[in-house]
């Protein structure tokens, strides 16, 4: 069992409780900012005004407020360690909340932090990267529902994109989240090309705790999970 899981102390709670309220305030902006285009709109006139909320609504729906753009307040990793400083991590989630508690808690410790909304944008990203000449992401957190392309297929793309890109000795760490467990999803997700897997909800600590490996060069996802016992011993 991953004793990370078992319980919260204080310091996770006031981070998640943080994190939902950071969410809260920057939705209740964008609500303000959309009031404020409205008003403007209809005193430009009634023909105009129609067309133009329209637009801004469609917009908002194509384009969501990117809310993990906006910087950080300078405080926001005041007494917390900065021992992920220096890597730059890929989170494929399409969950605005999800991204946000992601945010708090892996900017906190020093990472930068890119997001994708879905597994073909999370493509791009790495091939952008590519054929940028840019290093490799540290590690790519890849939800595995989403939309577009899911985590499993985003993660074979990937996967033959480094062939074809000459990288296959300089593969990405990919680390799957889902709710799902057992045998037959593990099976799938090392068959796609991924090296761990995190069970959503995670805590902020598993998490970073994860990415720590993952700099450290210790982190053995599948490879370091536990058998059951008896799984190893001779049939008689």
């Amino acid at each position: 069992m991953d004793e990370s899981r078992s319980s919260l102390d204080a310091n996770e709670k006031l981070e998640i409780a943080s994190a939902l309220n950071s969410e809260a305030a920057r939705m209740r902006e964008d609500m303000y900012a959309v009031e404020a285009r409205v008003s403007g709109s209809s005193e430009a006139g009634s023909e105009g005004s129609a067309a133009d909320v329209k637009d801004f609504l469609h917009n908002s729906l194509i384009n969501p407020p990117e809310f993990h753009n906006r910087p950080s307040k300078p405080d926001a990793a005041k007494g917390w360690s900065k021992d992920l400083e220096g890597i730059t991590v890929l989170l494929a989630e399409d969950n605005t909340m999800n991204q946000q508690m992601a945010k708090f808690s892996i900017e906190k410790c020093g990472a930068k932090l890119e997001i994708a909304h879905h597994g073909r944008h999370a493509l791009e990203c790495v091939r952008y990267r590519m054929e940028n000449y840019l290093s490799n992401y540290d590690c790519i957190l890849m939800d595995m529902m989403m939309p577009v392309m899911d985590g499993e297929a985003a993660t074979r793309a990937i996967r033959d994109l480094e062939l074809k890109m000459g990288r296959g000795d300089k593969r990405h760490v990919i680390v799957g989240l889902s709710a799902n467990v057992g045998p037959e999803y593990t099976a799938r997700v090392k068959a796609a090309g991924m090296d761990g897997s995190l069970s959503k909800p995670f805590y902020p600590a598993t998490l970073r705790n994860t990415l720590l490996q993952v700099r450290q060069g210790t982190y053995k996802g599948f490879e370091g999970e536990m058998t059951c016992p008896g799984d190893n011993l001779p049939a008689h």
